[in-house]
């Protein structure tokens, strides 16, 4: 599912030169192939498959949550990658039957064969290698913890909002007060490395429902609902949608499935930081989101949940989700009891970002 346009303009007005939408749409065009639409919109010759489920592939559980919304009054979204989309529609899969399809799927396989690519698996990279302040090389550890350097024109670190800033600073980039501290030689001052971490926090609901199913590998995610909050006025930064589960023990559910309502912060204010605690590479980095630091986020986290909760009220819902597990719905008669059942039961949807204030790749060293 792309992100919305607002989103990447801020990151150009912020000096990313290359990130406003207009300028990666092209990209999210090339990427698709769309079995679903084609239009303006939409790409049908990429490398990426993108499907929606049928209304009539809906599992039970996830048909009651699109009826749900549409009795509460949300619109309905046919395709939540057109622009300005917001409501209750299907969720945009990267599907090619039945399987997820991944980088490593689409590009990789047909790159393998290629005399300049090189693919090294359970490898690691440990630090950029330097010639005074010119980039040269990676060192790399492989399986058995053996090191050997690979040079190179171009390096370009692209290993995820976690291990990037790890590899950076490991290398010399980063706060030199920090980098004294482990012992590592600073080759750049760039205290904002690691820090601006952004996650969307989510808040799960489980709920004990009818347990009509035959086939225990059924799909966990199809439908979604995207909302305004009220402090809100350009683009969705809420979403709530429905996780099945099968399968589970008669303890947690008598019927044996359940299947959760997910409350999601979209556009978070509150930002962490990721520090390594050490120059050694097979140390984890350290990892703080710091969820609701901002005063804007737990009110507008409290706001889906009140929406979350109108829902579950709704006829397709209360025939289906039989029974809420670990909370009750009338205990959430204010702000306060609310609040509490989200700090306790917070967690990661998993898309972490840093907050984009400046391009590394245009970095200048003195």
């Amino acid at each position: 599912m792309r992100g919305v346009p607002s989103d990447y303009n801020s990151w150009s007005k912020a000096g990313n030169v290359g990130w406003s939408y207009n300028e990666v749409f092209p990209y999210f065009l090339k990427l698709e192939n769309d079995y679903d639409f084609d239009n303006e919109w939409h790409n049908q010759h990429g490398e990426i498959s993108i499907r929606r489920y049928k209304e009539d592939e809906l599992t039970l559980p996830q048909r009651a949550f699109l009826e749900g919304c549409k009795q509460r009054g949300y619109t309905f979204v046919d395709d939540h990658n057109r622009l300005g989309a917001i409501g209750i529609g299907l969720i945009p899969m990267n599907l090619r039957n039945g399987i997820r399809e991944s980088t490593a799927i689409t590009y990789l396989t047909k790159a393998r064969n290629r005399n300049n690519f090189c693919l090294l698996a359970n490898a690691s990279a440990d630090h950029i290698l330097w010639s005074g302040k010119k980039a040269v090389g990676v060192q790399v550890i492989d399986s058995d913890g053996k090191t050997f350097c690979i040079y190179a024109e171009r390096i370009i670190i692209s290993a995820g909002t976690y291990a990037s800033p790890a590899i950076l600073m490991r290398s010399g980039i980063g706060d030199t007060a920090t980098m004294k501290k482990l012992e590592i030689q600073s080759v750049c001052h760039l205290p904002g490395v690691g820090k601006h971490l952004q996650d969307h926090p989510i808040v799960s609901f489980p709920f004990v429902i009818k347990n009509s199913f035959t086939n225990s590998s059924i799909p966990n995610f199809q439908t979604l609902l995207t909302l305004k909050s009220s402090a809100e006025n350009v683009s969705f930064d809420l979403m709530i949608f429905p996780v099945t589960t099968l399968l589970v023990d008669k303890e947690k559910s008598y019927t044996g499935a359940l299947a959760s309502l997910i409350v999601s912060l979209t556009k978070p204010m509150s930002t962490g930081w990721v520090k390594i605690p050490s120059s050694a590479a097979s140390a984890p980095p350290l990892i703080q989101p710091d969820y609701f630091s901002h005063a804007q986020d737990m009110p507008r986290m409290i706001e889906c949940v009140q929406y979350m909760l109108d829902i579950a009220q709704s006829d397709p819902i209360k025939e289906v989700y039989l029974e809420p597990i670990g909370f009750r719905i009338n205990q959430f008669s204010n702000y306060e009891e609310i609040k509490k059942y989200i700090l306790n039961n917070v967690s990661t949807l998993q898309r972490p970002r840093r907050r984009k204030r400046s391009s590394i790749h245009s970095l200048k060293f003195d």
